[in-house]
């Protein structure tokens, strides 16, 4: 009963896990911990029977193997399905039970007493605990030799028929107590141990269900609330899939409305396509990763529409240029972050120039990483301040962590390294060629939303840097 409890409590918290993927429910997510907490006690608990099971019958063992040779074993063996010592008629003794202690204790009595009590004796305590008085009086005629003779030398005692073999025990009792002993301590070290450096107090219930990152280590001090960033996109929670004929970076012409341009941004869950075969699951804004380009003019009056789809709230943040508070975008430091189905309206006056981008600032390492940004290219004022190019190309930069099928929002962290690299959306070889002449010249505006740039422990990002190239010669 004890091993096939633990097991059947694990295999209810898989199907409770299961039911929390299914329906997202936080009901699941708690029985699916209590579940797994029962096994972990009903383990131990049937750990400590095995040891228990081990010790004793190193010493039961070999007066059980001498006693089940005997003629009188088959009819003690059916009338023992009844005893407390069996198990289920054919299993052997179980030690420690009542009835195996009265027996060892009543066998020991026998040992000292000669004559027609020992047989009177040896007769009650055999017909009452089954086969290991008997058992037990054989090896130790086979120990006290022929010359014994209240005990029938030569077979021919009272005891003879019993014939049987002696065995001893293949460990001594100290010895077994040392590999317990062992066994204890390396069991608990190998749960002490790795608490003084990673944090095993985490479970699914301090992150809502949420699913980590499969190997990520975690410093004993991180709290669980800080973790809740890092968990996987719930398929569950995509909306559409775009493979890739789909292009992100797209430009997004804007509608006039007095004067003012107006653009409409939409944030979303979506599978999106990286390489023929790797689909990641991404925040995107308006179906794409990178989200659409917005160009405009230094001094345009502009309006920008936010409305969230996503599970959870968020902002919109202008990187780089000086605007209002109210404009600005941080969450709860500048605005009320966008609630679930809510919108928001973000409108200003542009009134610098030059490449910058903008991302969300709520759970921003989360859904930055998972693709919630875009270019924001501000033209000069006067034409004639912009240097021209024959080629003006956006090159943004993403890190992905791809594990077990699920996309988790790649970002430093111990155990849990990115694995692919996109630029444009695109992994290699599905990027874009930059295709140019020989003495024509390409500006490259570079923006890298979470791709660190890490040199004499300093860490930077790229965010908006512009490059000019000329083509010198050419290469076949």
């Amino acid at each position: 009963m004890l091993v096939p409890l633990p097991i059947g409590l694990f295999v209810a918290a898989l199907l409770a896990d299961l039911g929390y993927w299914v329906t997202a429910s936080p009901v699941a997510a708690s029985a699916a911990a209590w579940l797994v907490a029962a096994g972990v006690v009903t383990g131990a608990v049937a750990a400590a029977a095995g040891l228990a099971d081990f010790f004793g019958n190193a010493e039961i063992r070999p007066l059980y193997h001498a006693r089940i040779t005997s003629p009188e074993t088959s009819r003690f063996w059916r009338s023992g399905r009844q005893a407390c010592c069996c198990a289920g008629g054919w299993a052997k003794p179980k030690p420690f039970c009542l009835g195996a202690c009265l027996c060892r204790l009543a066998s020991s009595h026998s040992w000292g007493t000669r004559g027609g009590t020992a047989a009177r004796w040896s007769s009650v305590m055999v017909s009452a605990c089954g086969r290991i008085h008997g058992a037990r009086h054989e090896a130790h005629r086979q120990r006290s030799g022929s010359g014994h003779g209240a005990h029938g030398g030569g077979g021919g005692g009272s005891h003879g028929p019993h014939g049987g073999h002696g065995m001893e025990p293949d460990a001594t009792v100290p010895q077994l107590a040392a590999v317990g002993m062992v066994s204890t301590l390396a069991l608990a070290l190998g749960m002490v141990a790795p608490a003084n450096w990673v944090n095993l107090t985490l479970s699914a219930r301090d992150v809502g269900g949420a699913i980590m990152p499969p190997g990520m280590i975690m410093d004993r001090d991180t709290p669980a609330a800080a973790m809740l960033d890092m968990a996987a996109v719930h398929p569950r929670e995509i909306s559409a899939s775009y493979g890739l004929e789909v292009r992100g970076d797209r430009r997004l012409e804007p509608r006039i409305e007095g004067g003012v341009k107006v653009f409409d941004l939409e944030t979303s869950v979506i599978r999106w396509a990286i390489l023929p075969d790797v689909r990641v699951d991404a925040y995107a804004i308006n179906g794409q990763v990178p989200g659409p380009r917005l160009h405009i003019r230094q001094g345009d009056r502009v309006r920008i529409n936010v409305t969230n789809r996503l599970p959870e709230s968020t902002t919109i943040h202008w990187h780089g240029l000086i605007l209002p508070n109210e404009m600005d975008g941080p969450a709860e430091i500048t605005q009320e972050p966008i609630p679930p189905g809510g919108s928001y309206r973000y409108e200003f006056t542009a009134g610098q120039s030059g490449t910058y981008f903008y991302h969300s600032h709520d759970h921003v390492d989360r859904q930055q990483a998972l693709g919630l940004y875009g270019a924001l290219i501000i033209d000069p004022a006067a034409p004639q301040d912009e240097i021209t190019a024959d080629h003006d190309y956006v090159i943004q930069l993403q890190e992905w962590l791809m594990r077990e099928g699920l996309t988790f929002p790649a970002m430093p962290m111990a155990g849990g390294q990115p694995n692919y690299f996109t630029i444009n959306g695109r992994a290699y070889p599905s990027t874009d060629t930059i295709r140019m002449k020989v003495g024509e010249t390409l500006k490259m505006r570079f923006i890298g939303t979470n791709v660190p740039l890490v040199a004499a422990d300093h860490a930077a990002a790229i965010s908006g840097t512009i490059a000019y190239l000329t083509c010198a010669m050419s290469v076949d």
